[in-house]
């Protein structure tokens, strides 16, 4: 995570102990520790798979379509967060070359390496994906969640994102370097101290000089999957065929005689590779693998018969042929109609749809599809236009398959609502939440109590994701607007910070024991809280004692519970017998427990002198 100016800072990624995102704000002098840190977490071989949603907007995002051996079949932003990701392999991603300012790529020496999974759709979170998010957050240009169990990187569009491959300039930013970045945190490490490396937290110019990890970067990855094992196993070439069915052979050394698993980049992965199991390696240094047909344009990696992180090999890149003579032919569409909103769920029937890498719609693609079998695909389409007759295209690396006007684009759906979760959440907003009904498409926002909620996304046609604004403690009424409007009322509580913690019983009066209470924010500089008192003798005037310390002493007839005094303020209630108290807390008082009691002048309490109330302890965040 970094942004642009003279310096660019860059963000902390997420500690693996909790699932929340880390977006570290740095002044323009870091603090100093003593070269790499580390996150805590560690990615196991079941984490290694990465995958990237190539939704990039801005023309220079995707402008770099000349092809390199080491990125077959990748282009653009792919082809940038693929180098930035491998770059940190255990050796040279193939030849190493495709920096394009004279790296090498694949620096890590350690026991460490990622296996590439292609393109997605999928929006899934902690789902090892690369993709964009919309809008932009101050000074940060992208940020990682997550950790051993699954992590998301993000880059916000608010940036001018450039795809190099050699050095950029003015005012954009370099994908491969901010990936390279984002990437490390996701492997565990945090900011390092050491000017020039990686993972220092403010890089200068366009980020270019981040693609290439430093000594730094490399004894810190060292330090969380350790040095390169001398019996980790390596790739050196390939030989035999690369076509699907044919025998492939992977020269390189410390294989097992018995049980190699060879993995490749799976067809519109899920992000799982796919997984040769039980394959033979007599001599140790030579690997032969029959080719499977659910495989595309990637990397492949040997897998030892071990566990552990040595038992992966460096990432090898590989060109996948299909053969020729099976091209995909679509040959119907089932519903043949839906909303133009988009969103509907289809399936595709024909033949040849082993290796389908594309599904379009008049030319805009899938928001997703996945392939069944070799007849039959599930695809979700992209928005339309009404009446709108669409053509469908189905590629691969065989050829092209179209279908003419199949699909018609009709009326939308009044959009519907039903729930949203979590159904509770900070009153000063920012928390995740997904609200579900039979219909949500087309939808332009969503609003709690008429506030604009951030960063919509949609899931499907039945399913949204929106980042709540801050509000006032209390329930919150939830619209959707769209195709129509649609409301929840009070299906959203927003909980204020801090919590009020009633600690003892009062003394009672002519009306009875005076009750205190609290509501609202108690968080510094929030939304504000209320004390009120009730139950005490009309016109009563008081003592609103105040102290940071809690304790029991006897006190007319009754309990003192604020004690020391650190305040005394005089109060009166009114003719009813209460007394709302507005609070409004500093800054400074963050992190106080604040205990309060008030006491009125009453004859009729055992005392004879005064009524008090219960203890009210006040919990500040």
């Amino acid at each position: 995570m970094k942004n642009l100016g003279n310096t660019i800072l860059a963000s902390c990624g997420l500690a693996a102990a909790i699932l929340a995102s880390t977006t570290l704000s740095v002044t323009s002098t870091p603090v100093e520790t003593e070269g790499y840190a580390l996150l805590g977490h560690s990615l196991g071989t079941g984490e290694r798979e990465f995958r990237i949603k190539n939704d990039f907007a801005d023309p220079t995002a995707n402008d770099n379509n000349l092809p390199h051996v080491d990125y077959p079949g990748a282009s653009g932003a792919v082809m940038a967060i693929w180098k930035g990701c491998v770059e940190w392999a255990s050796r040279n991603h193939g030849t190493g070359g495709g920096d394009g300012t004279g790296n090498v790529i694949g620096s890590g020496g350690a026991n460490f390496d990622p296996s590439y999974q292609g393109t997605t759709s999928s929006t899934t979170n902690f789902g090892n994906i690369h993709r964009t998010i919309s809008g932009s957050s101050g000074s940060t240009l992208a940020y990682q969640q997550g950790g051993s169990f699954g992590w998301n990187i993000r880059y916000y569009e608010g940036w001018t994102w450039n795809d190099g491959p050699n050095t950029i300039s003015g005012n954009h930013t370099d994908i491969q370097g901010v990936a390279t970045h984002e990437f490390g945190h996701a492997l565990g490490l945090s900011h390092s101290s050491t000017s020039g490396a990686t993972m220092y937290p403010s890089i200068s110019g366009t980020g270019t000089s981040s693609r290439s990890i430093h000594p730094d970067d490399i004894a810190g990855l060292q330090a969380i999957y350790g040095a390169m094992s001398a019996t980790k196993p390596a790739i050196f070439n390939l030989s035999g065929s690369t076509e699907i069915g044919q025998t492939l052979i992977i020269n390189g050394n410390n294989f097992t005689s018995t049980n190699n698993e060879v993995w490749f980049t799976k067809s519109n992965s899920n992000g799982t590779a796919t997984k040769v199991t039980g394959v033979p390696s007599p001599s140790g240094t030579q690997i032969s693998v029959t080719i499977p047909s659910n495989v595309q344009d990637g990397d492949v990696l040997v897998r030892r018969n071990q566990t552990g992180n040595s038992s992966i090999s460096n990432p090898w890149p590989i060109d996948i042929d299909t053969g020729s003579g099976n091209p995909p032919v679509p040959t119907g569409v089932t519903p043949a109609t839906g909303p133009n909103a988009g969103y509907t769920v289809v399936e595709i029937a024909g033949v040849g749809f082993g290796g389908t890498n594309s599904v379009q719609f008049d030319g805009v693609p899938a928001i997703s599809f996945s392939v069944i079998n070799e007849g039959l695909i599930e695809a979700v389409t992209p928005p339309g236009t009404l009446n709108q007759v669409a053509d469908i295209r189905i590629e691969d690396n065989d050829g092209v398959g179209l279908i003419n006007d199949v699909y018609t684009y009709g009326f939308n759906q009044m959009v519907d609502i039903d729930a949203i979760s979590p159904a509770s959440g900070s009153s000063t907003g920012g928390d995740l939440v997904t609200i579900t009904g039979p219909n949500l498409v087309p939808i332009f926002n969503v609003q709690f109590n008429g506030v604009l909620a951030d960063n919509l996304t949609i899931i499907s046609a039945t399913e949204i994701e929106v980042v709540t604004p801050a509000g006032a403690p209390g329930f919150a009424d939830v619209t959707v607007q769209g195709f129509g409007t649609d409301t929840l009322v009070g299906a959203y509580e927003f909980i204020g910070g801090g919590q009020f913690v009633n600690i003892g019983p009062g003394t009672p009066g002519l009306t009875g024991t005076p009750v205190l209470m609290g509501i609202g924010d108690l968080t510094p500089n929030g939304g504000g809280a209320t004390l009120s008192v009730s139950n005490v003798a009309p016109s009563a005037a008081g003592v609103w004692f105040i102290s940071l310390t809690e304790a029991f002493v006897p006190f007319l007839g009754g309990t003192l519970y604020p004690f020391p005094i650190l305040l005394e303020v005089p109060v009166a209630v009114d003719g009813g017998g209460n007394l709302n108290i507005p609070l409004s807390i500093p800054l400074d008082a963050a992190g106080l427990d604040v205990v309060c009691q008030m006491w009125f002048a009453d004859a009729a309490s055992p005392s004879g002198i005064g009524s008090g109330t219960n203890g009210l302890r006040l919990e500040i965040p």
